[in-house]
């Protein structure tokens, strides 16, 4: 083998392993004192997730920035934050300033002119950015070359030195070297404009930046022009003054003129001194604000020809180029026609003519599309006169020049300006490192036709050519029209982009949507009204009925509409829910004449959007693709307009619907730039009207019509009319308002709904047997008695047949543990008698009752829960029955099926418990974390589950008050009309009546301790404590329930002081009582009865039975429906107690007797007294029960109550709810349907907790 060569170099054939050495890091030459990083997303919500994983990030805090640079897309969605270490960025990524979504439009750089520079301008700048530095140097260099001043320029721009820069040489030169640097900074930062504009010497760098002019040409004229203005006479004036040009131009004289016009009411003039020191004082006498200017001369005015001349001449040795770039001229205010910028003429012009800087602004927005505008200056001059687009400025006095700098660049790569981010770290030494991955917003990409649906022709509908609706069928021998439907967001995925409070809710401008479709079914063509009752959430996995029902039309022809929803349920006939109602009709005539073709309109200011749906986020709107397709506002006086268009993500686009209810709805999202706290959503339309249907973008002008109301005028993309909407009125709401997340969660949520019993058994009860007695002789009926259960087994064992069923009753109100454990042993022993496997134990719960509703006596609570689970655990075995002792009640026992676990026997009716949905509005909750300290108020005026429990702080006790701990309280039709809104006069808060127990009493109250149980009229009664006057309560009689106690104050109050205090009713005269049925009427019969009078009333017909069990013989009844009392009590009367209106009062005043008395408890329809008493010869008084007084009320409580201890007076029947039922309460109370008194009941928790914390209080 031969030796390997000398220098012992591999061959090729051997390997070579040697050390690879890591890429050595530039050793920096930039220090960043702030470190951007720059973020984006392609929407809002990714944005915002993309942000929240830059947060754990802790690596050095410059290479994250560059690698977010280098190594990230810009996307639509763009965010940056600026810091000066890891700390700093990370309490900016929480809130981020500069935040923004890419618009369309050009971007603007305007040059500062004469008067914004000062000491050390720029200085920090070239002291961290190369390029900058090389340009201040370079432009420097060459205007000294130029200007030949003792002073170096760098030094004078650099320097301390105020006054020297002052100097007019000297503030040109120094402004134009400052532009040209920046100009060359941002380039090296990729970033670029399409137009450009000057003030004054700043179109020289305008049009350097245009490549016009080149650096050493733009310099030899900006030069000359610093030069010979420098060179002329000092002299002159020039002053600031607030007024449009036409004002000022009517206070200028001989020696000043116009030098500038720098915004809509600013002007600037300039000439001789005293011309312009006259001017300043009759513009201040006018009352307008004028200053004059710290200048060497008069610019832009006469005084300035002296030098023109030789300018020209230098003008005209200089090469101009055609601009690379729009431009607008400040000296006409115009787009540049490509040659004004490249004549030695127009440079002559402008140093003596005004500036139109006020004009060139609004041409770069209004001709060339400019959005968005960086100044290039030392200081946001024009920054601040530009109003009709987002402008940044590149420096601030007193600021930090880089963060500043990058902060105006950053605000309009947010907007949409391209940024080289990347090349803001050259020469920082950064190097990329991982980032955390995008932030994907998970969505469902793949195309999917809408899910099938049956043939409706098929089912005997006809089908609808409605992208929202299905069928339709009319309803036989009327002229009622039911549309039907099947909503989800599988099927109209863009529903699911309109969020509210976290839930999919169909947007009110979809059931205008529908209305319009149903109406245009119904050959009406208007909607005249449509109030949005309830909104209406579709579930991510489950579709939604809907049924547009559409009724005869009156003799007017307007039809009434509504529109109805329920969660699509196979298996349960689930309840439906009101979304909306209102009339529709055909167009009476012709409207007005509009259109939108001008567009924008004249004069109109586009109104900037950042940040409008971050804003409508935080008040719970949260809105998609498919409805974001808001394009520009504007705003001229009063009125809004809006440029809106279908996004794509609205599948289908347009075709079918007459608006698309994303693009309207879409229009409403101008109201979140209203200076107005919340939001606020549609509440009620009005005079909604269809042109044309199928626009996919459209025009709108939204006027105010009030505090919450707008009129809209909807045109298409040409301006030609679509719809018209006369009036949307729409309502504050909150979060809280909001959050239907619930919606159909709440129809997981249960109550026990007492139901009739339609079945019934054999009525055998033969075979029965009784253990013990049942009350009133009714052990007989029921087969053998035995004394106990041990009696029993001694006549089986004699060869008795077991009997079928065995009753035990347990007697109502008996002590809790004797009752409970005798009722626990005899079930034992029953379950352990092995020859009644096959009979069943009939547990009886039996006593007076007063209400429909199971006992609630802790004796028969228990026994009711101890039976329920022995029932359950031997099924068949025991059964329970909560009975009265109306001998009806014993006769409906024997029918009721073997089969039947448990029944409420109530007057001869037997009820079964089932359970009820909680459904639609009607659960009220108490607001979490306050307690008791509650009550219920009025959220929604204008429909009856308005209702909501708010907080509230209790008052301290004023002398004479106490406070009640309130048990239950009575349900009023004032409180009906309150929460309608149709209350005339002041209603008060909810709630005027109660019974509970005495919690704290305040000075001065005798009779009365804590703990004392009480009636009366109470102050919000609605409530866990309540306040009143002691004078308005007494006592709750002995044996009474809290509900029975609470349904007495104010119907037997007010029956007594109409009839003994106001109509002085003596024996032998006759009564009407209008509502005999009803609590007062019920009352009233009583106290008419007792006084001897002759009780004549009316009910409707349902409830006569009710009235005849009062004792009212059936030839003194009538209906209260109609007006047919006047002839079937023709005879007359001599007193009547009225609660109605309308043709009913006109009916009862033609009743009453000539010297008679009518008495009027209503409050819609008061007549005038002393009218009543010239047409009728009768007394008439309307009143409320508050107007006898406190005293008064005192002694007719101590009438009253002797009254019912006599048993000469009795409470009215009772319907109890629960406080959490309170709408259910309410729609019962306002219906009719009840018969008594409506009560609500409030937490026995809630009255406990009351009663100690107020005692303690108290004590």
């Amino acid at each position: 083998l031969a030796e390997p060569p000398a220098d012992d170099v591999p061959t090729p054939a051997e390997p070579s392993v040697e050390e690879v050495d890591e890429p050595a890091t530039p050793t920096p030459t930039v220090d960043l004192p702030v470190i951007p990083w720059v973020v984006s997303a392609r929407g809002a919500d990714a944005l915002r997730a993309q942000i929240e994983r830059l947060a754990p990030i802790d690596a050095d805090p410059l290479n994250t920035g560059f690698s977010l640079a280098a190594t990230r897309a810009a996307l639509d969605h763009r965010a940056v934050v600026l810091g000066r270490d890891l700390a700093d960025l990370r309490a900016q990524l929480t809130a981020p300033m500069i935040k923004g979504a890419v618009t369309e439009g050009r971007t603007a750089w305007m040059f500062t002119g004469q008067g914004s520079q000062r000491p050390g301008m720029g200085r920090e700048l070239a002291a961290t950015f190369p390029e900058f530095a090389t340009a201040i140097d370079e432009v420097c260099e060459l205007l000294d070359a130029e200007l030949r001043f003792v002073q170096p320029l760098r030094t004078v721009l650099f320097g301390e030195d105020e006054q020297t820069l002052q100097d007019t040489g000297y503030a040109q030169s120094a402004l134009f070297a400052l532009q040209v640097a920046l100009i060359r900074l941002l380039r090296s930062w990729g970033t670029q404009p399409e137009v450009v504009l000057g003030h004054s010497v700043g179109e020289f760098a305008a049009a350097h930046a245009a490549g016009v002019l080149e650096l050493p040409d733009a310099v030899r004229l900006v030069a000359a022009r610093a030069r010979l203005m420098r060179a002329l006479p000092e002299g002159g004036a020039m002053a600031a003054v607030e007024g449009t040009e036409t004002e000022v131009s009517a206070l200028l004289t001989d020696g000043v003129v116009i030098a500038a016009v720098n915004s809509a009411t600013s002007v600037v003039v300039s000439g001789h001194e005293d011309a312009v020191r006259q001017l300043l004082d009759t513009a201040r006498q006018q009352g307008r604000r004028a200053t004059r200017l710290h200048v060497s001369h008069a610019f832009h005015s006469p005084l300035m020809e002296p030098m023109l001349t030789e300018f020209a001449g230098i003008a005209a040795q200089v090469t101009y180029h055609r601009p690379t770039l729009h431009a607008v001229s400040t000296l006409s205010g115009a787009v540049l026609d490509g040659d004004d910028w490249t004549t030695p003429e127009y440079w002559v012009r402008q140093v003596r003519e005004a500036v139109r800087f006020h004009d060139a602004a609004r041409t770069a927005v209004d001709e060339l599309g400019v959005t968005r505008f960086l100044e290039l200056g030392p200081d946001p001059v024009l920054s601040a006169l530009v109003d009709t687009a987002p402008a940044a400025c590149v420096m601030r006095r007193d600021r930090d020049e880089r963060e500043t700098a990058l902060a105006a660049v950053a605000e309009l790569f947010v907007r949409g300006t391209p940024v080289d981010w990347a090349a803001v770290f050259a020469g920082t030494g950064a190097r990329e490192v991982p980032l955390p991955t995008y932030a994907f917003q998970r969505r469902r990409y793949w195309l999917e036709a809408p899910r099938s649906t049956v043939d409706a022709a098929g089912l005997g509908l006809r089908p609808v050519r409605h992208p929202l609706l299905g069928a339709a069928v009319s309803v036989a021998d009327t002229d009622t029209v039911l549309l039907t439907a099947r909503l989800s967001v599988a099927d109209q995925p863009w529903l699911a982009d309109h969020v509210v409070a976290g839930t999919v809710i169909v947007p009110g401008t979809a059931l205008l949507e529908l209305a319009l479709a149903a109406g245009e079914r119904a050959g009406c063509d208007r909607v005249d009204e449509l109030t949005l009752q309830a909104p209406l959430a579709l579930p991510a996995d489950q579709a939604v009925e809907l049924q547009v029902g559409v009724e005869s039309p009156d003799a007017a022809g307007h039809r009434a509409l509504r529109i109805h929803a329920r969660p699509h349920d196979t298996t349960d006939e689930l309840p439906w829910t009101l979304h909306a109602s209102g009339t529709i009709a055909a167009t009476a005539s012709a409207g007005e004449t509009w259109d939108l073709r001008v567009w924008p309109p004249q004069g109109a200011e586009q109104v900037e959007l950042d940040g409008l749906y971050e804003r409508l986020g935080t008040a719970g709107l949260s809105y998609g693709p498919a409805f974001r397709g808001l394009e520009a506002v504007w705003r001229s006086g009063e009125d809004w307009f809006v440029q809106a268009a279908l996004p794509d993500a609205a599948t289908g686009g347009g075709e079918g619907f007459g608006v698309h209810p994303a693009v309207l709805d879409t229009v409403l999202h101008v109201l979140g730039l209203w200076e107005r706290d919340g939001a606020r959503l549609p509440f009620l339309w009005s005079g909604v009207e269809l042109s044309a249907v199928g626009a996919s973008t459209v025009r709108v002008r939204v006027t105010p019509r009030g505090e919450d109301t707008v009129e809209l005028r909807v045109a298409d993309a040409s301006g030609e009319p679509v719809a018209t909407i006369d009036s949307l009125l729409l309502r504050p709401v909150t979060l809280t308002d909001l959050d239907t997340s619930g919606s159909f969660v709440r129809d997981a949520l249960f109550r026990v709904d007492w139901r009739p019993l339609t079945d019934t058994g054999d009525a055998r009860t033969a075979d029965w047997a009784v253990l013990g007695e049942l009350p009133d002789g009714h052990t007989a009926r029921f087969g053998t008695s035995y004394t106990n259960l041990d009696a029993l087994r001694t006549a089986l064992d004699a060869g008795t047949q077991p009997p079928s069923t065995v009753a035990l009753p347990v007697a109502a109100a008996g002590a809790l543990r004797e009752t409970v454990t005798e009722i626990l042993g005899t079930i034992q022993e029953w379950l352990r008698e092995p020859r009644l496997t096959d009979s069943r134990l009939l547990i009886l719960l039996s006593g007076p009752a007063d209400d429909e509703e199971p006992r609630t006596d802790p004796a028969a609570a228990a026994v009711r829960g101890l039976v329920r689970t022995a029932a359950t655990e031997h099924p068949g075995r025991i059964a329970l029955t909560d009975l009265d002792l109306d001998s009806a009640s014993w006769e409906r026992l024997a029918s009721v099926p073997e089969t039947v676990s448990e029944a409420l026997i109530r007057r001869g009716t037997a009820r079964v418990p089932r359970l009820a949905r909680m459904t639609g509005g009607d659960v009220l909750l108490p607001p979490v974390g306050v307690g008791v300290d509650w009550r219920m108020d009025v959220v929604a005026q204008g429909r009856l589950d308005g209702v909501a429990l708010v907080p509230e702080e209790p008052r301290a006790l004023r002398a004479g008050e106490v406070r009640v701990a309130v048990r239950a309280a009575g349900v009023n039709f004032r409180d009906v009309l309150n929460v309608l809104g149709m209350y005339p006069g002041d209603a008060g808060r909810l709630g005027h009546e109660g019974a509970g127990v005495v919690a704290e009493v305040g000075p001065g109250v005798t009779g009365l301790v804590v703990g004392d149980p009480v009636m009366g009229l109470l102050d919000g009664a609605f409530a866990p404590t309540a306040v009143t006057d002691a004078r308005l309560l007494a006592r709750v009689p002995e044996g009474w329930s809290f509900e029975q106690a609470a349904s007495v104050p104010i119907v037997f109050l007010t029956a007594y002081y109409a009839l003994v205090d106001l109509a002085g009713l003596e024996a032998g005269e006759s009564v009407l009582i209008h509502s005999a049925a009803g609590g007062v009427g019920m009352a009233a019969v009583q106290l008419t009865q007792h006084l001897g009078g002759e009780v004549y009333g009316t009910a409707s017909e349902p409830k006569w039975p009710v009235v005849r069990e009062l004792g009212v013989a059936g030839e003194r009844i009538a209906s209260s429906r109609t007006t047919e009392f006047e002839a079937r009590f023709r005879s007359g009367v001599d007193v009547v107690l009225d609660s109605l209106a309308g043709e009913f009062v006109d009916a009862s005043l033609r009743l009453v007797r000539p010297g008679g008395r009518f008495v009027e408890m209503g409050k819609t329809d008061i007549r005038d007294a002393e009218q009543v008493r010239a047409e009728h010869g009768i007394d008439y008084t309307a009143f409320d029960l508050i107007d006898a007084g406190p005293d008064r009320i005192a002694e007719m409580w101590t009438a009253l109550l002797e009254l019912f201890e006599q048993s000469v007076l009795r409470p009215n029947p009772v319907t109890a709810f629960d406080m959490g039922r309170a709408p259910e309460a309410l729609r019962l109370l306002g219906q009719a349907r009840h018969v008594g008194k409506v009560v609500l009941r409030v937490s026995s928790t809630d009255a406990a907790d009351a009663w100690p914390r107020a005692t303690a209080t108290c004590a």
